[in-house]
């Protein structure tokens, strides 16, 4: 089996920049919320690098802008001001942050108790991503307990059983990686979310043999991604270092 640890920290990101942008805009509402935050923020990649926006929670309404490349996964969060209601609020990441796939164009996200209940409209990669999500609920629904296992182990310092549960966990994550995401790249090669569900795939331990037919059937459209044509690069240096051929000079 010809494996290659992750080589995407050794290739040039700027070469995305050349890619077209175009605008997005998520008009949100984050109203009676427990409790009420003041801010709202965003992180995503673009350009080959994180981009940010905030906006200030306004009557339960805030607006977020940027420009993107293509579909992405960002992650929102909210803030408090030093008080609410009365008394100080300490940030949750559980309550406090969430994730959702935007693309250009409109997005609408409605908020119910919490910013993590984030309802997502009119992004279509968004709907896609909640597909996946659900998918993985239960293999990530097994990792549970087993992880909180391993965390007593880790304490007691019992590295024979931390060893038996990361050998369990490993299974279940290979399994996981199989049957969802390769599964969804194999079923939707057309899909905004595709190429994010082959870079989970791949992992950072990328089996050529696996990860580069599950490229190939990819879209057209999907290939011409800027995060498409960088794993390209990815998976050429992948193939040229392969076992039995020579190793290439960074």
């Amino acid at each position: 089996m010809k494996k290659l640890s992750f080589l995407f920290v050794f290739l040039p990101m700027v070469a995305l920049a050349q890619d077209k942008e175009q605008s997005f805009t998520i008009v949100g509402k984050a109203k009676d919320l427990t409790p009420q935050p003041n801010w709202v923020f965003i992180q995503y990649r673009s350009q080959g690098a994180w981009q940010k926006d905030s906006a200030a929670i306004i009557n339960g309404k805030y607006t977020l802008k940027g420009t993107i490349e293509e579909p992405v996964i960002a992650y929102m969060s909210v803030k408090y001001n030093d008080e609410t209601d009365g008394e100080d609020v300490t940030t949750r990441a559980s309550r406090d942050r969430t994730t959702i796939f935007i693309e250009p164009g409109k997005i609408k996200t409605k908020s119910e108790d919490s910013i993590s209940n984030i309802k997502v409209k009119s992004s279509l990669a968004h709907v896609e991503y909640d597909k996946l999500k659900k998918s993985l609920q239960p293999y990530e629904d097994q990792m549970k307990p087993l992880i909180e296992q391993y965390r007593a182990y880790y304490k007691a310092k019992d590295k024979e059983n931390q060893e038996k549960i990361e050998k369990q966990l490993d299974e279940i994550d290979a399994t996981m990686k199989e049957k969802v995401y390769g599964e969804y790249v194999k079923n939707n090669p057309n899909s905004p979310i595709s190429m994010f569900a082959l870079q989970q795939y791949a992992g950072y331990d990328l089996d050529i043999d696996k990860v580069e037919p599950l490229y190939v059937s990819l879209s057209n459209k999907v290939k011409d991604y800027p995060s498409a044509k960088h794993f390209k690069e990815v998976l050429d240096i992948a193939r040229k270092t392969a076992i039995g051929q020579t190793a290439m000079d960074f």
